[in-house]
């Protein structure tokens, strides 16, 4: 008798349980659930560049970074290589980079997004073995950080 109760309990509870109305998901997409972030790119781009431009690149198409942050991303993918012309590329996005809104030293993160930028152009022209350019843009990261650091 008591077996019966207990199955006849487990059914009503397994049938009250499965009701057929249209739920929304418990778990809401967000963007970091994507395998197109920066954050995958910069976790391959060391072992397969060409595969984290073009996860960068997914990113960007999919909304999950800004169009500045993948140029800079790019500009990384591309300073860490040893050939020529992607030195070449990544110093010219670099430049690009240093004339946009989010580098102009406005408050700390365009601040921050400077340093950055400078220090991927001074990795870039120091593997291109371009010494002049290099103490340049070491000379301005220098004086940038001088800046933030005593006259905030």
């Amino acid at each position: 008798m008591a077996h019966r109760i207990f199955i006849i309990v487990g059914v009503l509870i397994v049938m009250g349980g499965c009701d057929r109305s249209n739920h929304t998901p418990s778990h809401t997409p967000q963007a970091l659930d994507s395998l197109y972030t920066a954050r995958a790119a910069l976790n391959m781009y060391g072992t397969n560049p060409e595969r984290a431009l073009a996860v960068i690149d997914s990113a960007l198409i999919v909304g999950n970074v800004s169009p500045f942050r993948a140029d800079f991303v790019r500009a990384r993918i591309y300073a860490n290589s040893v050939v020529g012309p992607s030195l070449d590329t990544a110093i010219s996005l670099c430049e690009a980079l240093l004339q946009h809104d989010s580098t102009c030293v406005v408050d700390k993160a365009t601040a921050a997004n400077r340093s950055d930028v400078l220090d991927v152009m001074m990795a870039a022209c120091r593997k291109r073995h371009d010494n002049e350019h290099w103490l340049q843009y070491a000379i301005e990261r220098a004086t940038h950080l001088y800046e933030k650091i005593y006259f905030k």
